[in-house]
């Protein structure tokens, strides 16, 4: 509006004119992830999906579809526009960026010994998958319940729950896991399970797996944390996964701790038939049992009782 000078603007014309050196990531991930909830209830100036892709001089779609991931960077997103030819910049490649995005984030390591350990703690194991949804809250004493009659592993996804104990924390998502790192939480690297897209620094993982060995192309499934960590479970041959806090996806708050939400969260509409769709399908390999109401169940799935 009128009278705002926004910082990302005049930082970047300091950095060409004036041979400064800001970083210009660092401004529009503290948009992203700190200023957006604001920005969302009372809307000003331009869209900074267009100022990314004015800065990376390509199609303004190429961002959208990084945006959308929900799980990059806005270091990483640049990266990868960057990284576009330049005769593909102006003609929106959906293909294209769809492999870019892989091969983004296909970072290859040797997780056999991180596995093996992982299978040994998990092998034949009740685990109990934490989500951030309100229902974490809502039915505390249901899920409190449930792990007293059945003594399970207790795994976080992507966030970390401060009423419940947890003996893992899986993240396989690279904004998330730089949240985990603003919050300091040191303590953690004990029992962090990262993916091998994200790129550890501060707080290094205790173990660390494959990120395309997770993925489940052959049935066109997302890389959503949660078919991740329930195809990992599959490879550690545990016996049924437990599902609380996973909500699904709906606009408006959709947290049990609005600091786990990020702006640019504006969901399709089909996003939970899709996860449901991938859960019913892992369903066929190992026993998945919903505590909390969710978005996400679907014919074929169990509700606990």
């Amino acid at each position: 509006s009128a009278g705002n000078c926004a910082s990302e603007l005049i930082a970047l014309h300091m950095n060409q004119n004036y041979q400064k050196r800001y970083d210009i990531d660092q401004f529009l991930e503290i948009l992203d992830t700190d200023l957006m909830n604001v920005y969302q209830q009372h809307y000003w100036g331009y869209r900074y999906n267009f100022y990314i892709s004015a800065m990376q001089n390509c199609h303004p779609e190429y961002v959208r579809f990084l945006l959308d991931k929900k799980t990059l960077t806005v270091s990483a997103i640049n990266k990868i526009l960057s990284g576009i030819p330049v005769e593909k910049k102006l003609l929106y490649d959906e293909n294209f960026i769809s492999i870019a995005y892989l091969e983004y984030q296909d970072k290859q390591i040797d997780d056999k010994e991180d596995i093996e350990s992982l299978r040994k703690l998990l092998q034949n194991k009740v685990v109990l998958l934490l989500g951030p949804g309100n229902r974490l809250n809502l039915d505390r004493q249901l899920i409190c319940h449930s792990m007293s009659e059945s003594n399970p592993v207790v795994m976080a996804i992507n966030f970390v729950p401060g009423e419940f104990h947890s003996d893992f924390i899986f993240v396989s998502n690279a904004k998330r896991y730089s949240k985990l790192v603003d919050f300091g939480y040191k303590e953690l690297e004990e029992k962090l399970i990262l993916t091998s897209n994200i790129t550890p620094f501060s707080i290094y993982p205790r173990y660390r797996v494959n990120y395309q060995g997770l993925l489940d192309e052959r049935d066109n499934m997302p890389d959503n944390a949660l078919l991740l960590c329930i195809k990992m479970l599959i490879k550690l041959e545990a016996a049924e996964v437990l599902l609380a806090g996973f909500d699904g996806f709906t606009f408006g708050q959709n947290y049990y701790d609005v600091s786990y939400s990020f702006a640019n969260e504006l969901y399709k509409t089909d996003i939970n038939e899709v996860i449901a769709h991938g859960i019913k399908q892992y369903q066929k390999y190992i026993k998945i049992t919903f505590i909390t109401e969710s978005l996400y169940e679907n014919k074929g799935l169990q509700k606990h009782v």
